[in-house]
């Protein structure tokens, strides 16, 4: 807090290793923001003929990135931009907007977790042949709308939880306007202080464990009673000219194309940390005020706040970089991946076929 009790902290926080920041934010995090920019209009553009089909939460996913990459260009380049040269304009033209951009980031990066979860669970669920993908293939557009739902509930408070107040005694002065905590922020923070960390780190963490079983499950018919597992595993590989070569390359192309979904997690890791770490901050914040550890407090600063300030910034652009490689791997792998496992699927479904004529009590 500064002397105007502004959450905005300009003179202790923003003036840490600021030209780092710029050149690492305003500058290289601008040029990849654009890049991805461009990479999800090409994917959106290109695929979105195709969302009646699984493309459809992929095709989601890119638009948010769309949305994210705006928000990022709107937010976090002006902000070190407007600390660094100390303009008084830009800074009261950010906090025109600054409030609904966090709101609209936070909801979309929710919104894209849950679409990550629900696309690898969906293929998990193929996968191992459960009666549950028949009924998420037929609901994916009311699924969409309950990820985007569950995110509003979770992170569209926060249009009521922050408002911006001018103070009265620094007027004409960088400090004139300023974000300020709510009432409402004050009385029910609690509850969104818990609730959201899980949102933001729950679902990857889920999409990471399917992952792995989906990577880790056999591709193949699975026969019981008195047809033997052997004889149709004989079959396949009559039908497979190179069964081992086939079954290498479809777990390459399934491992690329779940890297995109990896990154998203290790996203949502890095966000999860930096909570941490910001509590750390503050308290050595409050162990320099105590005038018994005054010397100890300048050398934590001298330290620990640079490096803090980049790292965290630095973990802001890691989210850009996924969004910039994710449309890649798509436009590689995904439709090899795809078909495959179609190929894959008409085998099972032929094999059923063919062992219901031969077996009729079956």
């Amino acid at each position: 807090m500064v002397e105007n009790n502004s959450l905005i902290c300009d003179k202790v926080f923003f003036d840490q290793a600021l030209e780092i920041r710029f050149w690492l934010v305003a500058v290289f995090g601008s040029a990849v923001a654009v890049l991805s920019l461009v990479s999800n209009i090409s994917f959106v553009a290109s695929f979105f003929h195709r969302t009646r089909s699984s493309w459809l939460y992929l095709v989601i996913l890119g638009f948010c990135d769309l949305i994210y990459d705006l928000g990022f260009l709107i937010n976090k380049p002006v902000t070190i931009s407007y600390n660094r040269w100390q303009d008084l304009l830009l800074k009261n033209v950010v906090l025109s907007y600054i409030i609904a951009d966090w709101t609209l980031l936070q909801t979309i990066y929710v919104t894209s977790v849950l679409l990550i979860l629900c696309t690898v669970f969906e293929q998990f669920c193929i996968a191992k042949s459960c009666r549950l993908a028949h009924y998420i293939k037929n609901n994916r557009k009311s699924i969409v709308f309950i990820c985007f739902g569950v995110a509003m509930a979770s992170h569209g408070s926060m249009l009521w939880e922050f408002q911006v107040v001018r103070n009265s005694k620094c007027i004409g002065a960088f400090n004139e306007y300023n974000v300020l905590g709510t009432a409402f922020m004050m009385t029910y923070g609690h509850i969104f202080e818990y609730l959201r960390p899980f949102m933001q780190f729950g679902p990857p963490f889920l999409a990471l464990v399917i992952l792995i079983g989906l990577f880790l499950t056999k591709h193949g018919a699975k026969v019981y009673g008195p047809v033997r597992q052997s004889d149709v595993d004989a079959e396949v590989k009559h039908k497979f000219k190179n069964p081992c070569s086939r079954r290498r390359g479809q777990s390459c192309f399934a491992y690329l194309s779940s890297i995109p979904y990896r990154l998203a997690c290790i996203r949502s890791f890095c966000r999860w940390f930096r909570k941490p770490i910001r509590r750390l901050w503050h308290r050595f914040r409050r162990c320099r005020d105590c005038e018994t550890d005054r010397s100890a407090a300048a050398a934590t600063d001298q330290t620990y706040i640079p490096s803090f300030t980049v790292a965290n910034e630095a973990m802001s652009v890691i989210p850009l970089l996924v969004s910039a490689c994710r449309p890649w791997i798509y436009f590689l792998c995904e439709p090899k991946r795809q078909r495959n496992t179609e190929e894959i699927n008409d085998l099972n479904h032929q094999f059923g076929e063919e062992i219901g004529q031969h077996i009729p009590h079956l």
